[in-house]
């Protein structure tokens, strides 16, 4: 946690003498009392480090498979979107497609871990700020959630999750 950084977070990966990935997440307050920075544990908790953590895994999936997400663009890359995801920090579509992923599935975490009630609150803010697009991704990581035994990594889905997208 960093009272320093911005609201929100980002993702940090060293690696180490050893060869050794580390990853970090750092996060900045979520507001303040009195001028004094805040970190509310339910924000912490249920959203920016699942999510900060996540780009690390999707983040290299971006990479691997830019092309078929660039076929994408075309279809989800409304002006809408492109304004909302402006307002979000966000200005070219792959990065744009690799937030709705990861906000996707930072929900679909939320969701087992603390509750589908928690899990709603964070589709409402993304369809407040949006991101309404994370529903339908949603419901493709269902498919992936039901089926893991087909799809052992999230790398083994991913084509299976553009495609669907298509």
């Amino acid at each position: 946690m960093s009272p320093l950084l911005h609201s929100g977070g980002f993702n940090s990966e060293i690696i180490d003498n050893e060869g050794k990935l580390n990853v970090y997440a750092t996060i900045g307050p979520n507001g303040e009392i009195d001028f004094i920075p805040v970190f509310d544990k339910d924000y912490l908790e249920t959203d920016m480090v699942l999510h900060e953590f996540g780009h690390s895994f999707v983040n290299p999936l971006m990479d691997k498979y830019e092309k078929k997400i660039e076929k994408l663009k075309e279809k989800y890359f409304s002006k809408k979107l492109k304004s909302d995801a402006k307002n979000e920090g966000y200005s070219e579509w792959k990065y744009v497609f690799n937030e709705l992923l990861l906000r996707a599935t930072t929900i679909k975490i939320t969701e087992k871990n603390f509750g589908k009630d928690k899990a709603n609150e964070l589709i409402e803010y993304e369809k407040s700020v949006g991101f309404g697009l994370v529903e339908n991704i949603i419901e493709i990581l269902r498919l992936y959630e039901n089926n893991r035994d087909k799809y052992p990594t999230f790398d083994d889905f991913y084509p299976t999750l553009l495609r669907k997208m298509k």
